[in-house]
């Protein structure tokens, strides 16, 4: 979105967007900026999520191999018995087989998978009310941004 329509959106002006929007980047509460891609329309439009559950976790080594293999695009350390969260994209589902029995060919690890049959809606977060977190929304009271 635009500072004008930053600005129309919060009643603020566009220098005044600017200004706010700079100091969230000094910050670093805006840490970069995205673009969102149909992955359809790019060859990868089938995506999947992966765990991985790994007897080596600590030796940093499966980490290191998984941020090496272009098909993930998202891996996140989660809670229970999975060390690993996995997100890919790939061009189709034989890919995403021989995807599969790679990381299954790496000794220790367990791996499982889940195909997304459809997305229905991806965001970008959405911060707390002021009175229930910290400050630096864009439209905040004086002295927030």
């Amino acid at each position: 979105m635009s500072f004008t329509g930053l600005g129309r959106n919060t009643g603020l002006s566009v220098s005044a967007v600017h200004q706010r929007v700079r100091r969230l980047e000094q910050r670093q509460v805006i840490i970069g900026h995205t673009v969102t891609v149909d992955t359809a329309k790019i060859g990868l439009p089938v995506s999947a999520f992966i765990t991985i559950t790994d007897r080596r976790f600590e030796d940093g080594s499966t980490l290191a191999a998984l941020t090496r293999i272009p098909e993930v695009v998202g891996c996140y350390t989660t809670t229970g018995p999975t060390a690993y969260l996995l997100r890919v994209l790939v061009p189709g589902l034989p890919q995403l087989d021989a995807l599969v029995r790679r990381l299954r060919a790496i000794p220790g690890l367990g791996v499982d998978s889940a195909l997304v049959l459809a997305t229905h809606f991806e965001r970008a977060p959405t911060p707390p009310a002021p009175s229930d977190g910290p400050a630096g929304t864009l439209a905040g009271g004086a002295g927030r941004c």
